[in-house]
């Protein structure tokens, strides 16, 4: 790839279209399926939607799927400006491959001493898990798994999401035990839990925080430095509004949303940040700007004064490599990454 071509994306194993367009071509008819397995920058996917094919492109890297995603709305912008037939996309998340590689059993075990390493790893998981919070582990575990503070700490389960009757069972033990606190680790949360869940938990006198396991628990480097940063849940509530006139009319109007980090997370920021530099965070539900001078002095500019700010600020979806994979973006901003395809 020439370094100077307008399709250059700087993905190290990009190849040229022309390349593709030869390929494909030469091998298959419009309105025939083409997949590419390993299609890090999707240039298959982009030439075959050009040339009115169906596509699959499927990888492992998450940089290689944004990086898919942002070229194919702008495939959609190119079609669609010069009067061209295009079609929408899904992106799709199938498999939990890290957490399945580290709980993989190896060896001709019989189903007794299975489940017994397999106990074994999941214990060794939490443990895990347990170091990157910085939480201290409970010598009985019987239900809970560690304390943080004052705040007790319990790990979801670890290939399905946390549900409704999960939460119920930790609001029950806190009322055994007396406990007023306690942090939700999960790396999945059941889609409409919150916030009605913890409005009920409230009202029993119970505090609960859910924070998301992000993938860095994975990395041993990550957790021995302190790196790991376990995000609060976001959520955005949206109402549709259909027009009487006219049914294809829809409006999407923005009722509610809630992006909270803890003190502790804009500290390690600000800690670990360099002199001269600038990081944006997420602090008290507002989208605050940090900046070092060379003194070492921290500055503070919240930059969302008023809701409209949530959509002009932030990084948007071309954003550099390193902010995509942190895990210091707030999840609320991936909405914000969807809006060029409307």
């Amino acid at each position: 790839m020439s370094p100077t071509a307008y399709e250059n994306l700087k993905y190290p194993t990009q190849k040229p279209e022309g390349l593709i367009q030869r390929i494909i071509k030469g091998h298959s008819n419009e309105g025939d399926l083409v997949a590419d397995f390993f299609c890090g920058s999707g240039t298959t996917a982009a030439v075959a939607e050009k040339l009115g094919r169906k596509w699959i492109a499927t990888d492992l890297g998450k940089f290689g799927i944004h990086t898919t995603r942002k070229r194919l709305i702008q495939v959609q912008r190119e079609l669609k400006a010069g009067g061209q037939p295009f079609r929408a996309f899904e992106v799709l998340n199938l498999g939990r491959y890290e957490r399945q590689a580290y709980l993989n059993v190896t060896g001709r075990l019989t189903g007794k001493k299975k489940e017994q390493a397999l106990a074994r790893k999941e214990q060794e998981f939490r443990d895990l898990i347990l170091k990157a919070y910085r939480a201290e582990a409970l010598p009985d575990r019987a239900f809970f798994h560690g304390k943080n503070g004052s705040r007790l700490v319990i790990v979801g389960p670890i290939n399905l999401p946390v549900g409704r009757l999960f939460v119920e069972e930790v609001i029950t033990e806190c009322r055994k035990r007396g406990a007023s606190r306690v942090d939700v680790l999960a790396f999945e949360f059941e889609m409409g839990l919150f916030p009605a869940v913890l409005e009920e938990a409230k009202q029993k006198g119970i505090d609960i925080a859910p924070k998301t396991i992000p993938p860095e628990v994975f990395d041993k480097r990550a957790v021995e430095k302190g790196q790991v940063r376990f995000a609060d849940i976001a959520y955005v509530e949206a109402t549709p509004s259909y027009d009487k006139k006219n049914k294809l009319t829809l409006a999407i109007k923005l009722t509610d949303f809630s992006v909270h980090y803890s003190q502790g997370f804009v500290d390690s920021i600000t800690a670990e940040m360099k002199a001269g530099k600038s990081e944006v965070a997420c602090d008290a539900g507002q989208l605050v700007k940090f900046t070092k001078d060379k003194e070492g002095v921290v500055k503070r500019e919240v930059l969302t004064k008023k809701w409209t700010d949530w959509w002009t600020t932030g990084p948007s979806i071309s954003t550099t490599r390193a902010a995509r994979k942190s895990s210091r973006w707030p999840r609320a901003w991936a909405w914000k990454a969807h809006c060029p395809a409307w």
